[in-house]
């Protein structure tokens, strides 16, 4: 089943909620999973602070432009499928994060295939070490 990681400054409790809410949905949606069987789907947050990041060899603190990394880790995806998912979820993801389309640079989704199934809030990969 899907799990998402999500690289994100820190966010507010509510905040989390309504997007823990919202992106289940858009999951469930894509991976025609029924109701019954939404809690199989698992989201982490993962926040960092500003000043462990850099890009274009500024760290982000000094720039105040946040960015954002979400990581759908998934098994036995066709490009189709993978398509479909970038196009569900980076819209409402940058609505999420109060981002305008303008400013879609600061956002990244990575499909991560995985080979055999995914385990609830056990992806097989490690989180990337640059967000830690």
């Amino acid at each position: 089943m899907p799990h998402l990681r999500i690289y994100t400054p820190d966010i507010s409790f509510e905040q989390k909620k309504i997007m823990a809410a919202e992106l289940t949905d858009a999951l469930a949606a894509a991976f025609r999973i029924a109701l019954v069987y939404r809690e199989s789907i698992s989201i982490q947050f993962i926040p960092y602070r500003l000043e462990n990041v850099a890009l274009g060899g500024r760290l982000i603190s000094e720039t105040e432009e946040p960015v954002y990394r979400l990581e759908l880790f998934a098994s036995k995806l066709t490009p189709a499928a993978q398509q479909s998912l970038r196009e569900s979820l980076f819209p409402l993801s940058l609505e999420l994060m109060g981002l305008p389309p303008s400013e879609s640079h600061r956002l990244s989704l990575a499909i991560i295939e995985q080979q055999e199934p995914v385990s609830r809030f056990a992806p097989q990969k490690e989180p990337h070490q640059a967000y830690r």
